[in-house]
Protein backbone atom coordinates (compact mmCIF):
# COMPACT_ATOMS: atom_id res chain seq x y z
CA UNK A 1 0.00 0.00 0.00
CA UNK A 2 2.80 2.65 1.19
CA UNK A 3 5.04 1.45 -2.10
CA UNK A 4 1.83 2.43 -4.46
CA UNK A 5 1.20 5.41 -2.82
CA UNK A 6 4.88 6.50 -3.64
CA UNK A 7 4.78 5.55 -6.83
CA UNK A 8 1.75 7.30 -7.52
CA UNK A 9 2.88 10.73 -6.12
CA UNK A 10 6.24 10.26 -7.61
CA UNK A 11 4.67 9.95 -11.28
CA UNK A 12 2.49 12.96 -10.46
CA UNK A 13 5.02 14.92 -9.30
CA UNK A 14 6.82 14.19 -12.37
CA UNK A 15 4.09 14.36 -14.63
CA UNK A 16 3.76 17.39 -13.75
CA UNK A 17 7.98 18.72 -14.04
CA UNK A 18 7.51 17.72 -17.57
CA UNK A 19 4.60 19.30 -18.10
CA UNK A 20 6.25 22.35 -16.79
CA UNK A 21 9.09 21.98 -19.04
CA UNK A 22 7.34 21.77 -22.06
CA UNK A 23 4.79 24.70 -21.40
CA UNK A 24 7.30 27.18 -20.13
CA UNK A 25 7.20 29.90 -23.38
CA UNK A 26 3.23 30.42 -22.55
CA UNK A 27 3.31 31.93 -19.70
CA UNK A 28 0.27 34.12 -19.99
CA UNK A 29 -2.18 30.98 -20.35
CA UNK A 30 0.03 29.38 -17.49
CA UNK A 31 -1.85 30.54 -14.95
CA UNK A 32 -5.23 29.21 -15.25
CA UNK A 33 -4.00 26.34 -17.25
CA UNK A 34 -1.97 24.59 -14.17
CA UNK A 35 -4.55 25.03 -11.98
CA UNK A 36 -6.79 22.48 -14.16
CA UNK A 37 -4.16 20.67 -14.79
CA UNK A 38 -4.32 17.22 -12.81
CA UNK A 39 -4.34 18.15 -9.00
CA UNK A 40 -7.24 17.14 -7.54
CA UNK A 41 -6.15 14.10 -5.67
CA UNK A 42 -2.62 15.71 -5.16
CA UNK A 43 -2.00 19.52 -5.06
CA UNK A 44 0.92 20.29 -7.57
CA UNK A 45 -0.86 22.86 -9.19
CA UNK A 46 1.67 25.37 -7.85
CA UNK A 47 4.17 24.45 -10.82
CA UNK A 48 1.47 25.86 -13.48
CA UNK A 49 0.98 29.08 -11.57
CA UNK A 50 4.16 30.36 -10.87
CA UNK A 51 4.86 32.92 -13.34
CA UNK A 52 1.49 34.50 -12.95
CA UNK A 53 1.07 34.28 -9.56
CA UNK A 54 3.91 33.71 -7.33
CA UNK A 55 6.23 36.76 -6.20
CA UNK A 56 10.14 35.99 -7.00
CA UNK A 57 10.61 34.73 -3.70
CA UNK A 58 8.26 32.37 -3.99
CA UNK A 59 8.63 31.43 -7.21
CA UNK A 60 12.03 30.92 -6.29
CA UNK A 61 11.21 28.27 -2.97
CA UNK A 62 9.17 26.49 -4.83
CA UNK A 63 11.01 25.95 -7.81
CA UNK A 64 14.04 24.71 -5.20
CA UNK A 65 11.70 22.07 -3.22
CA UNK A 66 10.56 20.99 -6.80
CA UNK A 67 13.82 20.73 -7.98
CA UNK A 68 14.32 19.09 -4.67
CA UNK A 69 11.80 16.43 -5.03
CA UNK A 70 12.56 15.41 -8.71
CA UNK A 71 16.08 14.93 -7.82
CA UNK A 72 15.44 12.64 -5.41
CA UNK A 73 12.73 10.91 -7.62
CA UNK A 74 15.50 10.26 -10.57
CA UNK A 75 17.79 9.15 -8.22
CA UNK A 76 15.44 7.01 -6.35
CA UNK A 77 14.34 4.30 -9.25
Amino acid sequence: QLETMEQHLSNRIYSQLKYFRTNKSNKSEKGTKGQNYENSNFNVGALGTIPGLLSAFEQLNTIKIYYYLYITIIYKF
